[in-house]
Order: C-alpha cells, then sequence, then structure tokens
C-alpha cells in the first residue's frame, strides 16, 4: 500500500494540473509492425505500416495538459486495468491516452498466442503514439508519462533503454516517467542498463512466479529514479 501512496504522490508531482473532465476523443497513431530481428537491429523501414488508435482523456481546461499513455496487456484494449487508471488519473487533472496496438492489425487477443504479438511492438507505438500526442493542442509534449501492464509494463519499462530511443524514439515528445507493472524480465538485452534517467517504478506481486520481481530488478540499476515495488 505504501508503494502505491508514493506513486500517487509522484504522478501528482510531475503530473498535476486542473480537475474538470472533457477530452475524450480517438487519435490516429501511425505505426509499423516490425519483427524482434529488425526492430533490435534498428531496421525502421522494414517493417509494414500500419494505423492504430488511441482514446485520448482529460480535464478540460485552456493549459497544455501532461498525458499518461496507458498499454494494455495482451487482454487487448479493452483493458479493466488501463480504464480504471484513466478514471484515477482524470481525477487528479492528468490526461490519459488508452493505446490500442491490437485492433489496427487485426488482433483480438493473444492470451493463448503471445507470438502473434511481438514483444517490442509496443514500444514502438509508444514511440509514435507520443510524436502524434505532440501535435495536439491540448498536451505538453515535454510531459508525457508510460504505464503498461503485463506485456505493457514490458513495454513501459524497455522503453527507457537509450539504445531503442536512439534507434526508434520519437522525434517530438518527452517521457518523464516509466511506470511498468509486472513485466517480463526473462531475458538479456544488449544495453539493458544504458537506460534515459527518466524516473522507473516497478511493480510485483510478491508471490508472481511468472514475471517475479528479481528478474527485474537489475534493470532498474541503470537508473538512480528506479524502484521496485512488491504486494
Amino acid at each position: 500500500m505504501a508503494g502505491i501512496v508514493r506513486l500517487l504522490l509522484v504522478l501528482e508531482l510531475l503530473l498535476f494540473s486542473a480537475t474538470a473532465f472533457a477530452l475524450d476523443e480517438k487519435i490516429v497513431v501511425q505505426s509499423r509492425t516490425l519483427s524482434e530481428h529488425d526492430f533490435l537491429t534498428g531496421k525502421e523501414q522494414a517493417g509494414q505500416p500500419v494505423e492504430i488508435t488511441g482514446t485520448l482523456a482529460g480535464p478540460d481546461t485552456d493549459e497544455r495538459l501532461p498525458v499518461v499513455i496507458l498499454l494494455h496487456g495482451t487482454d487487448g484494449p479493452r483493458s479493466g486495468a488501463a480504464w480504471n487508471w484513466r478514471l484515477f488519473l482524470e481525477s487528479i487533472g492528468v490526461a490519459s491516452f488508452r493505446l490500442d496496438s491490437y485492433t489496427g492489425r487485426g488482433i483480438e487477443s493473444a492470451d493463448s498466442e503471445q507470438e502473434l504479438f511481438g514483444q517490442f511492438t509496443q514500444i514502438y507505438d509508444t514511440y509514435r503514439a507520443m510524436e502524434a500526442l505532440a501535435e495536439h493542442p491540448k498536451i505538453d509534449a515535454n510531459r508525457i508519462a508510460v504505464m503498461g501492464f503485463s506485456r505493457g509494463g514490458h513495454a513501459a519499462l524497455y522503453s527507457a533503454m537509450t539504445r531503442f530511443q536512439n534507434a526508434h524514439g520519437p522525434k517530438q515528445g518527452k517521457l518523464i516517467a516509466h511506470l511498468a507493472f509486472y513485466p517480463a524480465c526473462n531475458f538479456e538485452l544488449v544495453g539493458q542498463f544504458e537506460l534515459s534517467g527518466a524516473p522507473i517504478r516497478e511493480f510485483h506481486g510478491a508471490e508472481d512466479d511468472w514475471t517475479p520481481a528479481a528478474l527485474a530488478e537489475p534493470i532498474s540499476i541503470g537508473s538512480p529514479l528506479a524502484d521496485t515495488t512488491r504486494r
């Protein structure tokens, strides 16, 4: 519980704004579907172009809003976690962008067939979503955070790697925080300890033997502002 409270305080300090509710619109994001090899080797143009969408929601204000990109897990865009966090973020005056990485690719569910959905797809989608959000007149491009759950948590965490940011990162927008809920960290990547320096916060279940915290903790060592919470 203390970890959740600290997270809420961090979000309020980093991303606080007004508290009326009005912004609710769908935004198209131009992305690509890259193979894992093409993503890891930086071959951006090798992938197939794809249009994905996200739902931008937040308060009605004349000021530019901070925004948190919400990344679903293998359960897809109907993720209850993403929806619930949208409600909380709106309650403290922060915009949210619930990104749908499935529908534009013709995927309904990858729960039982995770090979349908590449390990790094949502990292690339996040960078492209940042560019789309940076163009929006209501969004502060210098105050973008990313939060993800399960497979989306993996993307929220590894999007902090400078290797990936240098190869595929956004031409506009700045990531100021990475919030990863039970990300899988069961592999090693070249440069995985070279991180952007933005705050990282991981959340894992204390009894979780599928995505245990012990595997993720070494990655966070690369960030002086990283923390891991077990519940």
